[in-house]
């Protein structure tokens, strides 16, 4: 690809054609400017996303919303292999999404995390909801003794961000603390939670468009 090719390049030739090395792409999107938010920059990788899903799908996850007859994602339907051919995509341009599947363990792990933290909080009381047979934790309630323990509440809440996925309590201010949340039909007791976060070059140190063999070994 040439210079002017990749000035030029849009969603259609990014995710038809094969793949990139991680962080090939110097790219800049239009549509961000100075006054953009976290909440845009999430918005516009959202979009980039189900565009790229319809792409590598070939249609396959596209599907009719009766309330207003349009074309929508069943992101339901994503499989491994339609996500690691997006996941590759976004990687050449130094962005990693990351898809995970949480059970109920996961669930109560995340959630105990988060008490084991918030119960240090002085003024703030816990009241949690536990499942008899499985001792997995369902519900968390804080009790703010008042308004000032409240900042100490999302402090903790922001140190073990994954509970918020269960609790839904801090509003997100880092692009990873944006997501997007679905249950399956056939797991109704499984929630997936795909986010967006800056690559790191380091994790992939040998497999990156500016590696050469003599700044492979430079960290």
């Amino acid at each position: 690809m040439n210079k002017e090719e990749e000035d030029q390049l849009n969603i259609q030739d990014l995710f038809k054609r094969d793949p990139k090395l991680p962080f090939h792409y110097n790219v800049q999107f239009s549509e961000i400017n100075a006054e953009s938010t976290v909440a845009d920059c999430f918005n516009i990788l959202k979009n980039i996303l189900v565009q790229g899903l319809t792409i590598v799908s070939d249609g396959e996850l596209l599907q009719i919303d009766p309330s207003n007859n349009t074309q929508t994602i069943d992101i339901g339907a994503m499989t491994d292999k339609h996500f690691k051919k997006v996941k590759d995509r976004f990687l050449s341009l130094g962005i990693e999404p990351n898809w995970k599947v949480y059970d109920n363990s996961d669930k109560d792990y995340h959630l105990r995390s988060v008490c084991y933290r918030a119960e240090k909080i002085k003024g703030c009381d816990l009241e949690v909801t536990i499942d008899w047979k499985t001792q997995n934790v369902q519900k968390v309630k804080f009790k703010a003794e008042n308004a000032k323990v409240l900042p100490d509440i999302m402090k903790a809440i922001e140190e073990y961000p994954e509970s918020n996925y269960f609790l839904d309590l801090k509003k997100p201010t880092h692009l990873s603390e944006f997501i997007i949340k679905w249950i399956k039909k056939a797991e109704p007791e499984k929630i997936n939670v795909l986010n967006f976060k800056k690559a790191k070059l380091t994790d992939y140190h040998y497999n990156h468009a500016m590696c050469t063999m003599g700044t492979r070994h430079i960290r």
